[in-house]
């Protein structure tokens, strides 16, 4: 991962040697539909790739060195999605609760409803009960991860001043963050836990 001045990118390399890499342009428009369906490939690698010139690291000859596809879009968390359900519907994952990729939990979040629905409705009488059930054990956690995910994400580009801040801060921060004190304060995301042996009614735990 690397913070630029103007943008943040991260990338990694296959086991064959291919190169997979992401940037997050801040805008402060959203794109239009048609704009995504419209940019070509060389202009996007090129307003991409100017957004690092003068940043250390390899992110600028990384994306200039691309040769495939580019595929531009929005990015979108939905705080809090009024209702989950409705007859024999139901929504799961992104649909329920579209999170920040800087929470790295979204398709965590999506296994975790697929359990505790399948759970309830194998233990509740019926599916209104087994969809009620699900959004109630559900909602609250995915609710906090969201806004965990949306602060996390305003952090990514700082200005001059935030970035000395950052750049002096954040190595003391990294250092304690394996230590056992700070990957308890995390547990509740991390360390969560849904257990499908047990009987009854589905519980999940998990540290808050």
């Amino acid at each position: 991962m690397m913070w630029g001045k103007r943008c943040s990118f991260g990338y990694t390399v296959s086991p064959d040697g291919e190169v997979w890499w992401f940037a997050n342009p801040p805008s402060r428009q959203e794109l239009t539909r048609e704009h995504v369906r419209s940019a070509a490939t060389g202009q996007i690698k090129a307003q991409i790739a100017e957004l690092f010139d003068g940043d250390r690291g390899p992110a600028a000859e990384i994306i200039r060195s691309t040769t495939g596809e580019i595929l531009l879009g929005n990015q979108y968390d939905i705080p809090r999605v009024p209702l989950w359900h409705r007859d024999r519907m139901v929504i799961i994952g992104d649909a329920a609760h579209a999170v920040s990729p800087s929470t790295g939990q979204g398709v965590s979040l999506a296994c975790e409803d697929a359990v505790t629905l399948a759970r309830c409705l194998r233990d509740e009488p019926g599916h209104e009960a087994a969809f009620g059930r699900y959004e109630q054990l559900r909602r609250d956690r995915v609710e906090r991860v969201v806004a965990w995910g949306a602060m996390m994400g305003g952090t990514k580009t700082a200005g001059p001043l935030m970035r000395v801040v950052r750049d002096l801060v954040l190595p003391r921060i990294l250092a304690k963050g394996s230590t056992p004190e700070a990957l308890d304060k995390q547990a509740w995301m991390f360390g969560h836990h849904i257990d499908w042996a047990q009987a009854g009614r589905p519980a999940e735990t998990g540290t808050r």
